[in-house]
């Protein structure tokens, strides 16, 4: 199995890759996890702390990582890359949202569950 987990340098993300290893150290054989971030068109350049973080976890943890960087709209790139790389499920950190039933998550998490042909796994 292929799983992607998108990170945008929240904590909320870095809380989605330590719920992945905590679930992917269970499964047999181990995923191979791709790691993405998303740029979007037009802003700065990102911080490759996050991108680091996760990859040394998850190299930690011993499982297949892969890092890729992207620039265009986050929850179109996020849907398209997992269906690119064969992922069968999308992990994500969840925040943003006013916290009504209506609107629990931000709009990208949001598009994400509508775009995505796979399950997706938000995490706070």
């Amino acid at each position: 199995m292929k799983l992607l987990v998108a990170l945008d340098g929240s904590a909320q993300a870095l809380n989605a890759v330590r719920r992945l290893i905590d679930c992917a150290l269970q499964w047999r054989p181990a995923p191979e996890v791709h790691v993405l971030h998303v740029l979007e068109p037009g802003a700065a350049a990102a911080d490759d702390a996050g991108l680091t973080q996760a990859s040394e976890w998850l190299e930690g943890a011993r499982l297949p990582v892969r890092v890729h960087a992207m620039t265009g709209q986050a929850a179109e790139t996020i849907a398209r890359a997992a269906g690119d790389f064969g992922c069968g499920m999308i992990w994500m950190g969840a925040h943003g949202g006013d916290g009504s039933p209506q609107r629990p998550v931000g709009s990208t998490a949001t598009r994400v569950l509508e775009l995505a042909e796979m399950p997706v796994v938000l995490v706070r």
